[in-house]
């Protein structure tokens, strides 16, 4: 590794007292220099790794494409490739602007900066000593990025991390050992002491996880959660595969007083990027933090942890994607906002008006929970179903706990399909959190989850064709014989579908025949219909309706997964401090109440399918009042 020492300390009284003092500290900052760790690309503007690592200044200063602008009418070019005694000394108002668009950045900032670096990544190192705290001195190493592409886009990005040594001089933390060590993300960061099993060290120095696009600083390879500004809103990831960074070094002194100095660019209070709105501003440099003169008080107002994101749990797992989802679909929205807010309103306005459209289109009163088999209109259904589980919240809640030990098991099974040989294997080629991954354990995770629903849907169902069936166990309502056909046409309705949407041509069939089949369980448990004759009887019944029924189920699933979401999220949100397994448990009863809700709702479907169909409530009466035969 290749160590540039630029400057000296402060001046000492002798000449051999400042050569010490600068030996010295070449030694400190040569012996603790982090090493960083970036997300591996698969190649050019691959946008899941990560492009971009620490780099020298250089790259933006005397560049003929960069900028320098002063805020104000317009803000107008004040020179072209501005060097660093040009940037000398300027205080706010001021900002360096790259070529292209921040928040549309496309690929030309990877591309700029493959162009104009040199390959030889840089970090800068500071000694800082705090006056009102004594004894303590702080190692501090910036690192400058040419863009930050994550969730808020802007040019230029400041890094920092730093080890705390109990010390007065140089001299005695080279003597010593640092005590703790911070790392800076976004507006807050993590803490750690020397001796913390999660702070990892390359013999002496410790290792940085940069987190993709944004490049907050962790302790370690994985993804990590963020529900406020002090932890990053969103979702941090530093998980592998990885390639190790090791930069050179360039020592910053307290201040610089000369423009001709070759690091007069430190005094430059303006910004290192784009001016924009809020947080999409470029950054401001190392000597206009606070931390660069009160290391120990930032060092004290770190957290002690962040929130790991681990797998096994599908409901919160599931819950938690959605977020990270959502907080990068609303980093994307914001940004056409400040681009171009009359767009964003017309959009808006544009949904607002289907949705009032939709809700003044159906009818949502009376209200009728019996019996099943009637004509409801979808606000009907929806309503119908939500007064039945206020009726019975405790036989419904019971029904749906069928999930908590779907869930266990199916997390349990996908642990150890991961963990078979061959199946590591396969991910150590493709990465821990591919698309492998990923189809593995949703191949496995669906499965069960599909069976679930199936079961909660046919429980409900027969409960409410006989409501006396209310007061037994859930597990005692459906006979063994229902059981197997049940399951039977699950599986005779899952190979053709599968089978039709595999084949890709006849994916249109296989949509077709999905939506026909989704009364099935009920003309199982309610007609006593046979494995076979369940899914003709669906098939009947919704062939006439399918555009009706799509949109319908559409609906049903999309009002449980939205409520769903949105409640596991709030609680996500607002009790920040509930631990992430309290957070999947939560998750899951979330669900336990609203699935059986949806349950209903399709039978609701069910019934009205019937009642345009003609039938009415004598057959489902003579076959649900009869018990199954045990053939």
């Amino acid at each position: 590794m290749g160590i540039a020492v630029c400057s000296a300390a402060a001046l000492a009284p002798s000449r051999a007292d400042a050569e010490d003092t600068t030996n010295d500290t070449q030694a400190l900052v040569e012996r603790y220099a982090p090493v960083f760790m970036v997300k591996q690309q698969d190649g050019p503007c691959d946008t899941d790794g990560e492009p971009f690592e620490p780099a020298p200044v250089d790259i933006v200063l005397d560049n003929p494409e960069v900028f320098l602008r002063q805020v104000g009418n317009d803000d107008p070019v004040a020179m072209r490739a501005p060097g660093s005694a040009d940037l000398f000394d300027l205080r706010e108002g001021w900002y360096l602007d790259f070529p292209g668009d921040a928040l549309a950045p496309g690929c030309i900032f990877e591309q700029d900066f493959d162009r104009w670096f040199d390959g030889q990544s840089t970090v800068y190192a500071h000694v800082a000593t705090q006056t009102d705290r004594p004894g303590l001195l702080a190692l501090q190493y910036w690192s400058f990025w040419y863009h930050n592409p994550a969730k808020n886009n802007h040019e230029g990005d400041w890094e920092f991390v730093q080890l705390l040594f109990e010390a007065d001089t140089v001299s005695e933390a080279l003597d010593g050992s640092p005590i703790a060590v911070g790392y800076a993300q976004h507006t807050g960061g993590e803490r750690a002491s020397t001796g913390d099993p999660k702070l990892e060290f390359e013999g002496s120095r410790p290792v940085v996880y940069a987190a993709r696009g944004s490049h907050a600083s962790y302790f370690g390879s994985a993804l990590f959660l963020g529900r406020s500004g002090r932890e990053g809103f969103g979702c941090d990831n530093t998980d592998g595969p990885s390639r190790r960074i090791d930069p050179a070094v360039v020592v910053l002194p307290d201040t610089v007083t000369n423009p001709d100095d070759p690091l007069a660019w430190l005094t430059f209070q303006g910004r290192w990027g784009q001016r924009e709105p809020g947080f999409f501003n470029g950054p401001t440099g190392p000597y206009a933090k606070d931390r660069w003169t009160e290391p120990v008080t930032w060092q004290e107002g770190l957290r002690s942890s962040s929130v790991v994101i681990p797998g096994g749990d599908r409901y919160g797992d599931t819950v938690i994607t959605a977020f990270c989802g959502s907080v990068e679909f609303g980093s994307t929205v914001l940004t056409a906002t400040v681009r171009s807010p009359s767009t964003l309103l017309a959009v808006v306005a544009m949904l607002v008006a289907i949705v009032v459209l939709a809700v003044r289109r159906t009818t949502w009163h009376p209200v009728v929970t019996e019996p099943v088999v009637a004509d409801r209109a979808f606000g009907q259904i929806i309503r119908a179903a939500g007064r039945l589980f206020a009726r019975h919240p405790i036989a419904m809640l019971g029904i749906g706990f069928v999930y908590v030990p779907v869930g266990l098991v199916t997390s349990v099974i996908e642990a150890g399909v991961l963990a078979l040989p061959f199946v590591d294997d396969l991910l150590g080629v493709a990465g821990k959190h591919s698309s492998i991954s990923f189809l593995l354990t949703m191949l496995v995770g669906g499965i069960a989850e599909v069976l679930a629903l199936v079961y909660v849907t046919a429980v409900v169902a027969k409960c409410m064709a006989r409501p006396e069936l209310l007061q037994r166990r859930p597990w005692a309502i459906l006979h063994r014989d229902e059981l197997v056909r049940l399951m039977r046409s699950t599986a005779r309705a899952a190979i053709v579908v599968v089978a039709l949407i595999l084949s890709i041509v006849g994916v249109p069939w296989g949509l077709r025949q999905l939506v026909r089949y989704q009364v099935a369980p009920h003309a199982v448990v309610i007609e006593g219909e046979t494995a076979l004759g369940a899914l003709q009887r669906s098939s009947a019944l919704v062939r006439t309706r399918w555009w009706w029924t799509a949109g319908a189920v559409l609906a049903i699933d999309a009002t449980v997964l939205i409520a769903g979401f949105a409640a596991a999220i709030g609680v996500l949100l607002i009790v920040t401090s509930l631990p992430l397994w309290a957070f999947h448990l939560v998750s899951s009863l979330i669900f336990v109440v609203l699935v059986p809700i949806g349950a209903a709702a399709t039978t609701y479907l069910y019934g009205t399918l019937r009642a345009r169909s003609g039938d009415d409530d004598k057959v489902t009466t003579e076959h649900a009042t009869a018990e199954p035969s045990r053939r």
